[in-house]
């Protein structure tokens, strides 16, 4: 098992048409018209920095935050309200804590 956070992906959305910051990987740049952009987390702290607004984390239905347990330590358990985007299901999933559970704006598990 690697000693490393897993990487994520995090939606934000930039402060104004074409905004840039500098990323690990290079200047990262909002596409003309785009009303967000997702990175990875290693650059969202920065961007934030820049004026950049963070939405929540994203991706695919199986990379939902689950917590484990890593060298006795909970790691990565959601909290309670955190959302997350799912981009299989096209919709925000928020964690509810008494069901254990994603569920959507009907409070619906999904």
């Amino acid at each position: 098992m690697s000693n490393t956070t897993p990487v994520h992906q995090v939606r934000l959305m930039p402060p104004a048409p074409l905004a840039s910051f500098p990323g690990r990987g290079g200047t990262r740049i909002s596409a003309a018209g785009a009303p967000y952009v997702d990175m990875d987390n290693s650059d969202a702290g920065t961007a934030e920095a820049n004026g950049w607004v963070r939405i929540g984390r994203v991706g695919p239905t199986a990379n939902r935050p689950v917590a484990f347990l890593y060298a006795g330590t909970v790691m990565d358990a959601p909290h309670p309200g955190d959302r997350y985007i799912d981009t299989d299901l096209g919709i925000t999933v928020y964690w509810h804590p008494a069901l254990k559970a994603w569920v959507d704006v009907t409070g619906t598990p999904v």
